[in-house]
């Protein structure tokens, strides 16, 4: 069964300094410590990998959206989860194309520390 494909126009646009970008809030702890649950972060809209970093991809098997580092190994390309606890996917490159699509790579990431209620 073919999984409904996410697009970027799902994804809010901020205004940073002149560029927009597209925010995607994460939803799991498998980048920690590098990114958190909650953190958001600015994407570049891509069609595939443009150079090692960490993208947004989507999984065409079960429609999954992944925050990953994507770096060059001897295989292809490795899936790098940060978190220790997760364990990172090689990859032939057209495998991945057949089995993930490049959503966004990150140019921003934001953490929120705590409210702040404005002062009157």
């Amino acid at each position: 069964m073919k999984q409904a494909v996410f697009s970027t126009s799902a994804l809010p646009v901020t205004d940073f300094c002149g560029v927009s970008l597209h925010t995607y809030t994460l939803e799991s702890d498998c980048m920690l410590p590098t990114f958190h649950v909650g953190d958001t972060v600015g994407l570049r809209p891509c069609g595939g990998f443009i150079g090692e970093g960490v993208y947004l991809l989507q999984s065409l098997d079960t429609g999954a959206i992944l925050l990953r580092r994507v770096c060059l190994s001897l295989k292809g390309l490795r899936l790098v989860c940060d978190n220790p606890i997760y364990r990172d996917i090689d990859l032939r490159t057209e495998e991945l194309y057949r089995h993930f699509r490049f959503i966004g790579k990150t140019a921003l990431q934001c953490r929120f520390f705590e409210q702040v209620e404005a002062v009157q």
